[in-house]
Formats: structure tokens, sequence, C-alpha cells
């Protein structure tokens, strides 16, 4: 077919891509050229605005040039039929109403194909807010999806045969529109005909999109009485008459009460980070009067703005067995993302563990959510923590139920359940995927947590290894001191044992030497209470070396890796729902013929009954993957019970190490007090031991006056001889005790010279003493025979 117009355009038409009230858009290509376009040939009916209204309206099309806005080329009458022309962008890729029918999309887009259209759509309508253009028929139908040429999609507004131009906050009156995307007060006057003055700004465009993205979001319209169209006062009962706030309202039955929803149903394939974030934008553009929540275009495009430029961070929660989508502002920090998985998780900040790549993730602080690592639903975060989910309470997918097909059906029933059976056998595949990629978690989890466990303990060996060298320093550094005294109260107490002099001075002695004996052994005793607290030294190294050495937990990670092995349950459901989608197109056809042929007919009730077999298949494999997938963490909440008990336990010992640790420090710390306390002790010993041994020399003198003449200079140096080596070696003493705290295995050669020293001089002064009381009993004695 070729058309031929008053221009000098030549168009070959190639097929009929649609048919439409006002005429029909061709697949065409230019005949010198080559290039691919779409034709649009209006009837008389859509001749029927006069010339130079088409004109004009072409001419403001022609005003908008963007990515996100189907391209008008040309406007021209065809010579031979005098029918308008309009050579447009080819969007050989369908609609979105086209791709809504599709069981694919029953129940809404995936995430990211949701936020394309969104993205686009938005930054289309942008445009024409800054040409000053309200569409006046935005719906799925005129929302294009276009290929590029690196293999990706682009979404374009196009039919803007409602379309005009708007200055600033001017108005309209007339009405256009498709019925269930129509702003209640459009709907009140161009459906129900109820004239009025009632002018509408461009923001009735806003609510058009707010429809047009729960429908997208869900695969439902938001607001459906019980009858659809033709309950058209229901209809506007539910748009004009909702709450502030809520953005669904549905009749299910005749003369039924609306049930009213302010969220997004559980059936959409959103994620809730993005419902969370979606319901307010949807509430404040579906408000049928102005409201202090309502939105201006202003509001609207930053609010979608914010939610596109947000970070996306998959998490998966291995507590409830599911994945979570947060988003993030670049801009905020580590605090307000483990806030967001609280939110969405139920799971505390300061219960949460983050895993990514089989590593703890734990950033600065302060940085911000851009530089954190990008993950995707292959590619996720695992958070570990709160109270793990029984089995039975897991969240599964909800599944509408299997409809029937009657046993004598219509072409047209047997359709229309047909696609409600492949509805639901995409809901099932869409089920049993999220059980493959739960699956693949929790192998991820086990790994994680059996790597990290390990890592753990291998610094609790290390710590171990320091426990024992500051036990070991402190046993070395106690018997220095411990001996040290010892030996000196027992020096003391030599010496005591051979002086005579007064007995209450000699008493005072006895009583200080006492009581460094006592210090002493209180010492002794909070060390020995010390050292009952590190008996379960051996205990912490023999729980490490069953997970380190011994890998007391990869049997269990082994098991359930073979358990998770070549699952078919995805393959399985994909097949039979290709097949079952097979089935409902055929059926499709079927019910817009007249009369089956003979063949036809056999070949309709043979697939009648493959569609029901198909069905029940798909409904098996489904409920045995769910049942697999409870059963699987069932099993995996166990290990994680005993694994935490593991980590409870090295827990445990490790701070009471930690508090041994700054025990012993303490202890250490009394000890050089203690020894401090000692010296000043003995030196006041010294002291009055001195001042005993000087009185005991003088009476001597005057007893025996001609032999102290002789021994005058010996006697003296004897006594400053003693009491100076005893003040040397308490000095000494003192220094070596310090000293050990840095070197506890050379102090103990040193101390035994000490108390080699120690012996010596009490040896010195028992000689000495000796050697007087003898001197002095031969005097007595030579003085009693004269």
């Amino acid at each position: 077919m070729e058309i031929r117009s008053s221009a000098t355009y030549i168009w070959n038409i190639k097929d009929v891509m649609g048919q439409g009230a006002t005429g029909a858009v061709y697949r065409g290509r230019h005949k010198k050229t080559g290039d691919a376009f779409a034709i649009k040939v209006s009837n008389n009916l859509g001749m029927m605005r006069p010339f130079d209204v088409r004109r004009r309206e072409f001419e403001v099309l022609a005003k908008l040039n963007h990515e996100n806005i189907v391209k008008i080329y040309a406007s021209e009458t065809e010579l031979r039929t005098q029918n308008e022309i309009i050579v447009m962008e080819l969007c050989s890729g369908g609609s979105l109403f086209t791709m809504l029918e599709n069981p694919t999309n029953a129940y809404g887009f995936q995430e990211e194909e949701f936020k394309q259209v969104v993205k686009d759509v938005v930054a289309g309508m942008k445009h024409l807010r800054e040409q000053g253009i309200v569409h006046r028929d935005l719906k799925p139908g005129n929302i294009m999806r276009v290929g590029k040429e690196d293999g990706s999609f682009v979404y374009k507004l196009t039919d803007f045969g409602a379309a005009r131009e708007l200055e600033g906050s001017e108005e309209f009156m007339s009405i256009y529109g498709t019925e269930e995307y129509l702003h209640p007060d459009l709907y009140e006057r161009g459906v129900l005909r109820k004239h009025g003055n009632k002018a509408f700004s461009a923001t009735v465009d806003l609510w058009s999109i707010g429809v047009t993205f729960y429908h997208i979001a869900t695969g439902q319209l938001p607001f459906r009485p019980y009858g659809g169209r033709q309950n058209r006062d229901t209809m506007h009962i539910i748009t004009s008459k909702k709450k502030s706030g809520i953005i669904s309202g549905v009749q299910k039955s005749e003369g039924d009460n609306i049930e009213w929803s302010d969220k997004l149903p559980e059936h959409t394939r959103l994620s809730q980070g993005l419902k969370d974030l979606l319901t307010p934008v949807l509430a404040g553009v579906l408000e049928s009067e102005p409201t202090s929540t309502s939105m201006s275009f202003e509001t609207f495009f930053a609010a979608v703005q914010d939610i596109l430029s947000r970070k996306v961070i998959d998490v998966y929660s291995v507590h409830s067995a599911s994945f979570h989508k947060i988003y993030i502002k670049p801009s905020e920090t580590f605090a307000k993302f483990q806030e967001l998985i609280a939110v969405q998780t139920g799971v505390s900040a300061a219960q949460q563990k983050l895993m990514f790549k089989y590593e703890e993730f734990k950033p600065e602080p302060m940085a911000p959510a851009s530089s954190y690592p990008d993950t995707s639903d292959d590619c996720y975060m695992v958070m570990i923590g709160g109270d793990n989910m029984p089995p039975d309470r897991l969240f599964l997918h909800k599944i509408p139920n299997l409809p029937k097909l009657p046993e004598q059906g219509t072409l047209e029933t047997d359709a229309a359940i047909a696609k409600m059976m492949a509805n639901r056998a995409h809901c099932c595949k869409h089920a049993v995927l999220q059980y493959s990629r739960a699956t693949k978690a929790m192998m991820i989890t086990i790994e994680s947590i059996h790597k990290n466990l390990k890592k753990e303990m291998m610094l609790y060996v290390s710590f171990c290894k320091e426990v024992e060298s500051q036990w070991a320093s402190l046993k070395q550094t106690s018997e220095v001191y411990f001996a040290s005294q010892n030996h000196l109260v027992w020096v003391f107490e030599m010496i005591l044992s051979t002086l005579s002099g007064p007995q209450g001075e000699l008493e005072v002695i006895r009583q200080d030497v006492q009581t460094i004996k006592k210090w002493t052994e209180a010492k002794k005793q909070s060390e020995t209470e010390l050292h009952k607290t590190n008996q379960g030294l051996d205990q912490f190294k023999t729980l490490i070396s069953e997970i380190v050495e011994n890998d007391r937990f990869l049997a269990f990670l082994q098991q359930f890796r073979k358990d998770t092995a070549n699952q078919t349950f995805f393959n399985v459901v994909s097949t039979y729902t290709a097949r079952i989608e097979e089935i409902y197109q055929m059926f499709r056809k079927d019910k817009h013929q007249r009369r089956l042929s003979y063949g036809d007919e056999q070949r309709h009730g043979f697939d009648r009954k493959k569609v029901v077999e198909f069905c029940d298949k798909v409904n098996r494999v489904t409920e045995e993957a769910l049942g697999k997938r409870s059963e699987l963490h069932g099993q995996l909440v166990q290990w994680l019970n005993e694994v935490n008990r593991c980590f409870e336990e090295a827990e445990n010992f490790h701070s009471s190490f930690i508090t041994q640790t700054e025990a012993t420090q303490i202890h250490l710390n009394a000890l050089q007090q203690f020894q401090e306390e000692c010296k000043e002790k003995s030196e006041a010993i010294v002291q009055k031991l001195q001042k005993i041994i000087t009185a005991s020399s003088s009476a001597s003198t005057k007893t025996e006056p001609a032999a102290a003449a002789v021994n005058d200079n010996t006697n003296e140096t004897l006594d400053d001889g003693v009491v100076q080596a005893l003040g040397n070696e308490l000095n000494s003493l003192s220094i070596l005790t310090k000293a050990s705290l840095e070197k506890a295995k050379d102090n103990t050669q040193q101390i035994e010279n000490v108390i080699t020293g120690f012996i010596n001089l009490y040896t010195s002064i028992n000689e000495h003493l000796m050697k007087k009381a003898k001197e002095l009993e031969e005097t007595m004695t030579g003085e009693s025979q004269n």
C-alpha cells in the first residue's frame, strides 16, 4: 500500500499497527531514505475539527523536542482520500497498556522497570510543563516503549490529540481523557454529564499520572466499583468522597461497602523501601480537592527526583529470610542506614551485623552512603541479628486461588479463566524465584558466618597467648616479691634472736617484722584468688581448637550445599508457566472466532485439559519449593543458635579475661605499693636495730674499759658496717623488685644473690656479736679470779 500526500514525502505502508475510533496507525518506511516511521491516518471522524484548530494543535506539538516524547515529523493530507496523515516516530515496543495485558505483569512491573517508567514519564511531563502544555489524556495506552540501539528501552509520551497550551495558571473548560484516569471533577462533567461552570487547571494531569503509576505498580486500577465502567455513579463516589491519604477504593460486590486503603497491596512486585517512598507521592497527587497534602507539579517533580536519586542497597535479612531494598540519600551516614534497616526488619541497630562478600561491613560512621559498595538482586548485603523467626512465621508471597474451568464453558469464558491461570502461574514463578534467591542467600550466610567465626577465633588464639604471657610475668614477678620479703623477715628474725637489749624495744621490732610477714601472706592470698579465675583458660583454648582446628561447623555447610545443589523448582515452574501462557494466547485467538473448525475444536478441548494439568503441576512444585524454603530456614536457625552459643561462650571467656587482665595490672600496682611500704617498714626496723646495737656497744665499753680501748676502732667499724650493709641490701632489693616488672626471669638469679648477701650479712653480724659476748665473758671471769 502506498500513500501520496501533497508534500514531497512518499510513505510505503507495511502493516496496520492499530485501529482506533478516529483512524488507523500503520508502520511504514520512507521509500527513498528507508527511515522507519509510524503513520496515523485519520478518517472523517478525525477530521471533524476545523482545519485551523488541527493546524494550531500540530504547531503546539511541534514545539516539543524531548527524548521522552514521541516526535512528530509531519502533518499532511492524503491526495486521494483527503484523510489526514500524521507522520511520527516509530514506537515498536508497544504501550504500557499492552505490557500490562501480559500475564508476566499481572501483579505489576518489576521494580527496576517501574522506576524506569517513572523516570522517563516524569521527565516527559516536566518538559510539557516547561512548554506550558497539558496532555489531558495520560494513561498506560499513551506511554510507548521504544528500543534503543544498545538494547535498552526508553518510555515516551504519545497521542497529543487532547493536548493544549496553557499559560501560567490558565484554566480550561473542555473535557478530554479516558474514564478510569480522569480527575473526579472531569469525570463528573465528561462522563456523568453534570454540567457546570467549573474550570480545570493543568494539575488534572497529576491525577491521571497517579492512577497510571498505581496501575503499573500493582497491575490494577486504584478505584474499582463493582461492575466496572457501567457503575459510573459509584466510581464518582469512590474518587470524590475518599478521605485524604487514601490511594485505593474497591467495591467487591454489588451494593457492598467500599474497601479503602492508604497502602499499596501486598502482591505488588515493589520492595517495601520503594513503597514507603512512593505511597505519599500517590496520596499527594490523588487528592480530589486541594488540601495541605495535595501536590503541585514542583513538589511532585521534587519528590520523584528524591526517590530516583537515592542509593539503593540490597539487604538480605537472615532472621526473617527476606530481601529488602534500602533507599538512602547519598549524603546520609551509617546511623541512618541502620535506622532504615531497623524500620523494615524490626532489628535494632545494636543487634545488626552486616556482611558483604563474606566480610563484615562496618564503614566509617560519618562516611556518606554514596561511598558504600554497589549491590543488586544477585549481589547483596547479609544482615545477621534479631530473633530468628520460626519457619511457620516466614512471609510468603500471596498467591491467588487457582480458578477452575467450567465443564461446559464458552470460548470467551475459557479465555478469561486461562488468563487468570496464566497470571497465577507467573505469580507462582515469582514466588519460586524468591525461594531460589533465598536459598542462595542462606548459603552465602552460612559461608560468611563460618569464615568470620574462624577468623574471630584466630584472634582469640592470639589473645590467649597474651593472657598466658601476662600470667607468666605476674608469676615470676610475684615470686621475686614474696621471696624477697620472706627472706627479709627471716633475716630480721635471725638477727633478733641473737640480740639482747630492752625487751620493749625488741618487741616493737618483732611486731614490725610480723607486720611485714602478715602483709606478705595477705598478698599471697590475694594472688591465689586471682589465679582461681584463670582456670577457664584451658576451656577457652579447647573451644577455640574445636572451631579452628577441628572445624566444628564445616559439616553443616557441606550438607547444606549438597541439599540445595541442582534444584530444579524454578526451571520446572518456568516451563509450565510458558505452556499455560501459550494456551491462553490460543484461547484468546479462539474467542474472536465465530465458530471453530472441527480440528480447532478438538485442539481447544485438549488444551482445556492440559492447562488444568499444568496449573496443578505449577501449584504442586510451588508448594514444594516454599515448603523446602521453610525447612532449610529451620535448619539454618538451629545452626545459627549453635553458632551463637559458641560466640557467646567465647565472648564470655574473652570478657572475663579482659577483666582479669585489668585485675592483674591492679595487682601488679598493688605489689609495687606493697614493696614500697615494706621498704619503709624495713628501713625503720634497721634504724631501731642500729639503735639497739649502738646502745649494746656503749654498754660493753663501760663494762670493759681496757678491752673497749683496745677494740674501739674495730667495734665502731663493725657496727657501722652492719648497719650500712643492711641498708645497702634493702636499697638493692627495692631496685631489683621494681626492675622485675620488665625482666622477671633475670630477677630470679639476682634475688638469689641478694638472699646470699643477706645470709652472709647475718653470719657476719652473728660472728661479731658472739665474739663480743665471748670477750665480755672472759673479762668477767678474770675479774672474779682477782
